[in-house]
């Protein structure tokens, strides 16, 4: 799904940042000679991909979703890209972050909504993003630890991979804007082994391809069942990567996880549930969800059970390509806690 580019021009309400304002937020502003001048960014991301451009302010118009005809705009800044390499996701990224210019700080700020919201990855690639959503009695929660760069920081105590138990104690990163899992040298090189003694697949080399652990599969194989992956959260919660592969035509699957310099809780591990952070209470809670309905159908998951995962299915040349890439999004439909964004499509990875 890919939206219309955004062109300021065509917008009454856009306007740019200068670099003296107090709305430039990066390196631009140190070296603003000329109070007009633009206010400028520069991104990379962690798989290399990079994104410049503009900082511009425009608004965001929201609809009430018990209350259609009640238009709410909210003025927000954001970068317009201008100049974007690697696998930039096609309609852009949004931040969600604690700057108090990330979309759910303003409109916590605002009063729009309660300052907490929820992200729901569905398997066929959409997903939900809910504003103002705290969450549900029957969630797994621990501890939100939010650093001082914005980041949402959780405590890990143990790690279960198949019917292997380690007592590695770590700290990870939960990102929806990181495709793939990554972590450092000592945790990576554990959860991969383990998973691999225990896989039943013959291991082959895929060339082009950036995970190391790559399994083939028969010609008529539409699935497999790899060793269960768990993290034992701060509190005792578990939270289960519910699918931790990637699997396309035509060699088979792979252990989707990189390393990394920090420790990263990516999109892929989050597929298949709803996440809360609720930073009002600096709470990240969890359950396994059908992102594709307004019920939840999954059972939850609530500790390790078996050494192994549900069954996987494998897709078929007609519905994945034959590739093994980093840069898959899921596409976000957006609410806020009885808010619609409309006019508004944005790309998570």
């Amino acid at each position: 799904m890919v939206f219309k580019n955004y062109m300021p021009n065509e917008s009454t309400t856009s306007k740019k940042i200068s670099c003296s304002s107090n709305q430039c937020f990066t390196s631009s502003a140190n070296s603003c000679t000329n109070k007009t001048a633009d206010c400028t960014y520069i991104m990379e991301y962690a798989d290399e991909s990079t994104s410049s451009g503009t900082i511009m302010q425009d608004d965001l118009s929201l609809i009430k979703q018990d209350l259609p005809s009640d238009i709410v705009k909210l003025p927000i800044v954001f970068g317009c890209g201008e100049y974007q390499t690697g696998n930039m996701p096609p309609n852009g990224i949004m931040g969600l972050s604690v700057s108090n210019i990330s979309v759910p700080s303003i409109l916590a700020s605002n009063g729009l909504i309660s300052d907490s919201f929820s992200m729901c990855f569905g398997m066929d690639g959409y997903g939900r993003l809910n504003f103002g959503d705290r969450g549900s009695i029957d969630q797994y929660e621990t501890a939100l630890n939010i650093n001082p760069y914005g980041f949402y920081n959780i405590s890990m105590t143990e790690v279960t991979v198949g019917s292997r138990i380690s007592e590695l104690s770590f700290t990870a990163i939960v990102d929806s804007g990181t495709t793939y899992s990554g972590f450092t040298s000592p945790v990576y090189g554990w959860l991969v082994t383990s998973f691999d003694v225990q896989v039943s697949e013959p291991s082959i080399y895929v060339s082009g391809c950036p995970f190391q652990y790559c399994y083939e599969i028969s010609p008529t194989q539409n699935e497999v069942r790899v060793p269960s992956v768990y993290f034992t959260t701060e509190g005792g919660s578990s939270f289960q990567a519910l699918y931790p592969i990637n699997s396309t035509r035509p060699f088979g699957y792979c252990l989707a996880i990189l390393r990394y310099g920090i420790n990263i809780i990516g999109e892929n591990f989050l597929v298949g549930q709803q996440i809360v952070f609720n930073r009002e209470k600096k709470i990240l809670g969890w359950k396994p969800y059908n992102c594709s309905t307004d019920e939840n159908t999954f059972a939850p998951a609530p500790a390790p059970s078996s050494p192994y995962s549900p069954v996987i299915p494998v897709p078929t040349d007609s519905n994945r390509a034959s590739t093994c890439s980093v840069g898959a999004a899921t596409i976000i439909s957006v609410v806020a806690s009885l808010i619609l964004v409309t006019h508004m499509g944005l790309s998570f990875y």
